[in-house]
This record gives structure tokens, sequence and C-alpha cells, in this order.
């Protein structure tokens, strides 16, 4: 059997929730960080969080 593979390479909890077309495949409480989890399914697909990059922009000082 196929499955869907979570996983969760961030420090933070990832929730999940996959569609397929307008119906719900999976919705998922939390998934902790570092943990991956396997939903049964037809097909394989494997998702990995990442937390987001960004460039943190100094706020200047109030005058």
């Amino acid at each position: 059997m196929s499955a869907l593979t979570l996983t969760n390479s961030t420090s933070y909890i990832a929730q999940y929730v996959i569609h397929r077309g307008g119906l719900a495949l999976a919705r998922l409480p939390g998934l902790a960080p570092g943990a991956t989890l396997s939903v049964p399914e037809a097909e394989t697909f494997e998702i990995t969080a990442r937390a987001p990059y960004w460039k943190a922009t100094p706020i200047p000082p109030h005058r």
C-alpha cells in the first residue's frame, strides 16, 4: 500500500490539511518538530514542512 508521508523539519509544530480537489484527504493535529507521519493513500506522496526564510528588516527609530 502507498502512503502520504508528512515530515516536519522545523522547530515548530506543523499542522497539515491535505486536499485532493474538493475532498479533504487528511486533517491532522499538529505534528511535533522532527516527527514523520504516514497516511495510507492509493498513491505515494512525500511532504516536508520547512521553516520559511525571510530577511529581517530593521525598523527605524520613531522620531
